[in-house]
């Protein structure tokens, strides 16, 4: 059986052809490929030279595996030494959405933008949403609606489209922790997360968040120690954690909610306050 030969349409197409230019000029790229790596590792080494403790949260896989990501205030920092100037266009896209659903209202912000770093142009985005672990969940909770920041959570989605573009930029993205603790960084007083959800391994337990049972303790210590609000506050921003304290009208009591504090941290915490009632006796 013959088959019909017919010509390929290729109107609107573009079409490469390989020509001996083209091929010095692969060959130029590669040949710069190795110096261009080793600019990069050293361009890194200074990016973490300049951060500090908090400037980056750890992820703990099911695998044990740590990883780092970088923060909004670690991303300032950065900004302040950047070989290649980020451009951002003069006004940014953004969006609002909002619904219900059976656990309650809801909205998001989300804010986009096509960067400029030399000459290459990207896509960013951020969004922030009012279930955020710091902005809306206490306690493991859902808070009403009406009781979330919306300025709070707009501020977090337009930030953090210059902590994404940075980390896009120049690849930091999932770092390894130890190579934060090489280069000195203390990742202790870090806040951790077990990335592997509930079913996470047991051996990353102790990263798990604080319970609410740890957090009343704590907020009990504290009030006995006769420590207002602020001082409480305070107490957990020396740390680079970041607290917040709401009132249950119902309960007529305050909740203290922790961002990134875990039960290991929680513990230690209970357990330094009872070392200090010891001595005193």
């Amino acid at each position: 059986m013959e088959r019909e030969e017919r010509e390929i349409e290729t109107s609107g197409m573009d079409i490469e052809v390989i020509t001996e230019s083209s091929v010095k000029e692969m060959e130029a790229i590669v040949e710069k490929m190795p110096r261009m790596i080793e600019v990069r590792k050293k361009m890194w080494g200074y990016f973490l030279d300049v951060s500090l403790d908090g400037d980056w949260v750890v992820f703990v896989g099911k695998d044990g595996k740590r990883v780092c990501e970088l923060r909004g205030a670690g991303a300032e920092r950065i900004l302040t030494i950047l070989p290649i100037p980020l451009k951002f266009p003069p006004e940014l896209e953004f969006k609002e959405e909002s619904g219900e659903d059976n656990m309650g209202k809801w909205y998001s912000f989300r804010y986009f933008a096509m960067v400029t770093l030399g000459s290459k142009t990207f896509p960013v985005e951020s969004i922030a949403n009012s279930r955020d672990k710091f902005f809306g969940v206490v306690n493991g909770q859902f808070k009403q609606i009406e009781n979330v920041s919306r300025r709070d959570v707009q501020t977090s989605a337009h930030n953090g489209l210059l902590k994404n573009a940075i980390k896009i930029a120049y690849g930091l993205h999932k770092i390894p922790a130890e190579i934060l603790e090489e280069r000195g960084i203390k990742l202790s007083g870090m806040a951790e997360f077990n990335s592997g959800g509930q079913g996470g391994r047991s051996g990353t337990q102790s990263l798990d968040p604080a319970t609410p049972a740890q957090l009343n303790a704590i907020m009990a210590i504290m009030k006995s120690k006769e420590m207002n609000n602020a001082a409480i506050i305070h107490f957990f921003t020396e740390k680079k954690l970041k607290a917040e304290i709401t009132h249950d009208s119902k309960e007529n009591k305050d909740i203290l909610a922790v961002e990134g504090l875990n039960k290991k941290q929680a513990s230690d915490i209970i357990k330094s306050f009872d070392e200090k009632k010891e001595d005193k006796k």
